[in-house]
């Protein structure tokens, strides 16, 4: 079957789960993976059975936050519940519509490269969501731009994975080709039913490069916990 090109193929899946079809998946292409999948039940998944790593990011929150790439709201509805002032950002309209839907108060539907409305003290992106940059150059630009959306001395926290593990051998040995674009640049798609996504680009940046990025904007970084293949959580202070 032909598919159609969707542009927001997470807000298509999002609202067909919350009214019930609880098995939904949306299928992954990639020239860089193996095909995959995700269940559709993974973002709206309760604290209880989040990932450690993401458990852990969220003792970390403080002040007033925004949830970037907050998808279902699940992370944020979760802060709003103990009383955090948190807003949720996605470019998905869909995604935001269910956000509110589920009760999230405060929902914005905007690209955080181009707002500027307000400032927060926190910034919070889980599931690797830093990736929505693409690249390397587009990892400069945002961190560029941090104290427009921060408040001084403001943070974030995020997690991301170091893609190394996928070009290293049996041996311990590891072979990147250097002439090739940086490894953790990729390329994805997402299908959902008879829709497919348009091809976007997806940063996995591994800490050594981000804390050099850092160190030239005289931004501070730390490690905040690792788990299974070179995920990590880190949080960034201006």
């Amino acid at each position: 079957m032909k598919k159609t090109i969707h542009n927001d193929i997470l807000g298509l899946a999002f609202k067909d789960y919350y009214q019930g079809k609880t098995d939904a998946k949306i299928s992954i292409h990639s020239p860089d993976f193996d095909e995959d999948s995700i269940d559709v039940s993974h973002y709206f998944r309760s604290y209880e059975l989040m990932p450690e790593i993401e458990k852990h990011a969220l003792r970390y929150c403080q002040g007033k936050l925004l949830d970037i790439g907050a998808g279902a709201g699940s992370h944020a509805l979760y802060l709003q519940e103990l009383g955090f002032d948190v807003t949720g950002m996605d470019i998905s309209a869909g995604a935001c519509e269910i956000m509110k839907e589920r009760g999230l108060k405060k929902v914005l539907n905007e690209n955080i490269f181009s707002y500027r409305n307000e400032k927060f003290d926190m910034l919070f992106m889980m599931m690797n969501g830093i990736g929505i940059v693409e690249n390397l150059e587009g990892l400069k630009k945002y961190l560029e731009m941090l104290p427009s959306i921060l408040n001084p001395g403001g943070r974030m926290v995020f997690d991301s994975t170091n893609l190394i593990y996928l070009f290293t051998e049996d041996d311990g040995s590891v072979w990147i080709d250097l002439n090739k674009k940086y490894y953790g640049e990729v390329s994805f798609r997402m299908e959902y039913k008879s829709h497919i996504s348009p091809e976007f680009n997806w940063l996995y940046v591994d800490f050594d490069v981000i804390t050099s990025f850092c160190n030239d904007l005289g931004y501070k970084i730390k490690m905040l916990n690792e788990g299974v293949n070179f995920h990590y959580l880190a949080e960034i202070s201006l």
